[in-house]
């Protein structure tokens, strides 16, 4: 049955969205506001801000157990604690929102927290948001790559867990990594894709459970970057970008200038993990013959450090083969490279052959 709708049908008007500016280099530097622009005048009355410790459940979704930083903030307030806010107009509604953290308190460089626009933001026509609206919001040093002091760093193996979300569509991350820093600060990471054993959870990161996808459509990642040490001998990774490449079958998703962002901190065992997220400038996901591409993103990252007796077999190594025991997708640097990709993997040299 088709029907056809007359002249005097009601069209569907949307409530107002929002976007985030997503900062060069995934992280905002200290001090940089945080950009929101809204799609059409936003009622001031509805808009209402929260800021929480980025902490996700089993699922992907925001655990009970997170920390909330600020709690129902008004968009209409000039400041809500560590957050000054300054508001863009028209004809009455709020059009963007710049919202300055403190670098001596929320704003500082370290783990990523989740910002959320409360359900209930409208237009003046009374179109509101049902859902929360969730953005990613991390602050990282100014950049250099220079430290006074040696870093220390546990290298050895990481289980990395992510997961982008590009439409309705879920790219998961789970790698087995071998990361080793340089006293200077220059780190190496190699990484192979792992899958979850039997029923484990798509987003677990417990090495028992994971295993090296060693089959036709496993791959392997690597890169570069830098540790730097703030004042107080905070530890802040952050990768130089690179791609990733994820063939599921007859679906092909593609990262493009990846970074991994974050604070090195210890757990309650002792060992180094890193609080962060990992960024893209673009993505695209092919099905077929169609290819649907995608704006900047970021999403919350999990990595555990692994004990040498839990260590899944057949991963990457830095000092060891690069492609472990994966037979599909591996494309470790090389001379033959073009541009300087091999030249900062050659640097390994500092953490393989120190003599």
């Amino acid at each position: 049955m088709v029907a056809l709708c007359a002249s005097g049908c009601e069209r569907y008007d949307p409530p107002p969205r929002a976007t985030m500016a997503q900062p060069e280099g995934g992280a905002f530097i200290e001090a940089e506001p945080v950009v929101l622009t809204f799609s059409e005048p936003v009622d001031p009355s509805t808009l209402k801000l929260q800021l929480w410790e980025e902490l996700r459940g089993p699922e992907g979704d925001l655990s009970e157990d997170a920390k909330l930083y600020v709690e129902s903030c008004d968009a209409t307030e000039d400041a809500c604690g560590d957050i000054a806010i300054e508001r863009v107009e028209e004809d009455g509604g709020i059009t963007e929102l710049r919202l300055t953290f403190d670098p001596e308190g929320l704003g500082g460089a370290g783990a990523p927290q989740l910002l959320e626009i409360l359900p209930g933001m409208a237009d003046f026509e009374g179109n509101d948001t049902k859902p929360s609206t969730f953005f990613n919001v991390q602050f990282r040093l100014p950049p250099s790559r220079v430290n006074e002091d040696p870093v220390e760093f546990q290298d050895g193996t990481y289980t990395l867990v992510g997961q982008a979300q590009l439409a309705a569509f879920k790219a998961k991350l789970r790698l087995v990594c071998d990361i080793k820093v340089h006293e200077s600060g220059e780190f190496f990471f190699a990484a192979a894709e792992a899958n979850n054993i039997g029923d484990a959870s798509d987003t677990t990161s417990d090495p028992k459970e994971l295993e090296v996808d060693t089959s036709p459509i496993g791959w392997t990642v690597y890169t570069t970057g830098f540790v730097k040490l703030d004042d107080e001998g905070g530890r802040f990774l952050e990768s130089d970008p690179f791609d990733v490449f994820v063939p599921l079958g007859s679906i092909e998703v593609r990262l493009i200038d990846v970074r991994l962002i974050g604070e090195i901190v210890k757990d309650d065992n002792g060992d180094d993990n890193i609080d962060g997220q990992l960024s893209y400038q673009a993505a695209s996901i092919k099905v077929g013959n169609k290819t649907t591409e995608f704006g900047p993103g970021s999403a919350e990252l999990v990595t555990r450090y692994v004990p040498e007796e839990d260590i899944p077999a057949g991963g990457a190594k830095i000092c060891g083969p690069l492609c472990g025991d994966v037979m599909g997708f591996c494309e470790p640097p090389s001379p033959d490279d073009e541009g300087d990709r091999w030249t900062r993997w050659e640097k390994n040299s500092l953490v393989c052959d120190p003599e």
